[in-house]
């Protein structure tokens, strides 16, 4: 039987994503994976979106290199990322 890759509301079951492991120099901390799982439930204040491009802006860096560590409340590995388009 095929492993399933969408959930019964069409939302795919994995992704492609860029994780954070710990903060630190890009190349270091960053790794491109393509099998994250999908959030399937997400609270009231949230929305899933299906990104079609990203970048990194100036914040994600210094995010990446935890110079804003005070502000920052997120555990590893972290999906990075404020600027992104999609639907």
């Amino acid at each position: 039987m095929a492993k399933a890759t969408t959930s019964t509301n069409n939302i795919p079951l994995v992704m492609k994503a860029a994780q954070q492991s710990n903060f630190g120099e890009i190349r270091q901390v960053l790794t491109l994976s393509d099998d994250v799982i999908v959030p399937q439930k997400l609270s009231s204040h949230q929305i899933l979106v299906r990104v079609h491009a990203a970048s990194i802006n100036h914040i994600d860096l210094k995010l990446l290199k935890g110079n804003l560590w005070p502000i920052t409340r997120f555990s590893f590995p972290h999906i990075p990322g404020i600027d992104v388009a999609g639907v």
